[in-house]
């Protein structure tokens, strides 16, 4: 009696900037987005799910099928097996700026290096999740299952914690700067008693950090406006990248729609890893500083450049761009901003 060849699926470990493929590998997942609408259920319309991505990833693959994280249109870097029915784990609310709640088990094989099959074997555009498809790459899976080691294909999982309880009550310390906040909540809405909304610097002032401070943050590892960063936090002095360990985007009241947060939370995310993988201060960041201050700086025209040379300026990397309709010259980002040097 001869078993049915595995189906063979791939998933997409994310944009390279912000990959989650660390992700899958250390907990044992495949994630998929969008993750905020809530958990999948038979009912519920795919456009709840912004397409049929999830509906496929929570019906489809079956125990034992064969999972492969692609980073490319034609390369991978691990295989596994499905080892789960579909779950939905709070606890990938925010990875690295996405919301990947949807959730599959499984047990990974990491390569050695990224294999590449040399042609785009998974489409010109492929989906964030798909059945597989071409017989080079179903043919690699089998032939990769069927060599040692084996070990991995039944081995443990990692643990996923569980979620903690939402609190009953408001620890002690925390109940004035609570209540205080609770009280600003009942008045700011109303313009006509209040006035305008709080701007984000009263936020920060009124309530981010009474709050820290309640939490025991001491003040000197409490930066605020550090490196363009509304709030850092450092486990120790002085104050450095590598020191960094939480940061916080505030926002005004009302201020903010969710697209623009996912993007918000995404850039900090890719500046907190860069903060952590390096020790000096120059090639930490290449930087959420210089993204926020893309701005146009203004000097005097050059009397001989041309039309076009005038209309020029500088994107945030000293690259030229074109200002269309502009006669104005704009200076480069001096080149140690540039280089992500002194900053």
């Amino acid at each position: 009696m001869t078993t049915a060849a595995p189906a063979v699926w791939h998933i997409w470990a994310g944009p390279a900037p912000r990959s989650y493929g660390d992700i899958f590998l250390r907990h044992g997942v495949a994630l998929l987005g969008s993750g905020d609408a809530g958990p999948w259920k038979p009912e519920r319309e795919d456009a709840d799910f912004e397409g049929v991505f999830v509906r496929r990833f929570a019906t489809e693959p079956r125990i034992g099928d064969a999972m492969l994280l692609r980073t490319g249109l034609s390369r991978i870097r691990a295989v596994g097996l499905v080892a789960s029915e579909y779950l939905h784990v709070e606890a990938f609310d925010d990875v690295n700026g996405y919301d990947l709640q949807h959730t599959r088990r499984v047990r990974w094989s990491e390569l050695p290096a990224e294999y590449d099959f040399a042609e785009p074997v998974f489409g010109a555009h492929p989906p964030r999740f798909s059945g597989v498809q071409d017989e080079r790459v179903r043919d690699y899976v089998r032939r990769f299952l069927n060599s040692p080691p084996t070990h991995w294909q039944d081995g443990a999982l990692p643990s996923l914690s569980d979620e903690e309880p939402p609190l009953q009550d408001v620890p002690e310390r925390l109940r004035g700067v609570v209540g205080e906040a609770q009280d600003l909540h009942r008045i700011v809405w109303d313009r006509e008693a209040f006035g305008a909304h709080p701007s984000e610097d009263e936020m920060v002032a009124h309530l981010v950090i009474p709050l820290l401070r309640a939490l025991g943050w001491p003040p000197e590892r409490i930066a605020v406006k550090w490196r363009h960063v509304d709030i850092a936090l450092f486990h120790a002095l002085p104050r450095r990248p590598d020191h960094c360990r939480l940061v916080v985007e505030v926002k005004r009241l009302g201020g903010v729609s969710k697209a623009h947060w996912s993007r918000r939370r995404g850039m900090h995310a890719i500046w907190a890893r860069r903060a952590m993988s390096s020790s000096r201060t120059g090639s930490a960041i290449e930087c959420t500083a210089l993204r926020k201050t893309s701005r146009r700086l203004p000097t005097r025209t050059s009397p001989g450049s041309s039309a076009r040379q005038a209309g020029c300026s500088r994107d945030w990397r000293g690259r030229r761009r074109m200002s269309v309709g502009s006669r104005r010259k704009v200076a480069p980002l001096p080149k140690e901003v540039r280089e992500g040097r002194n900053l």
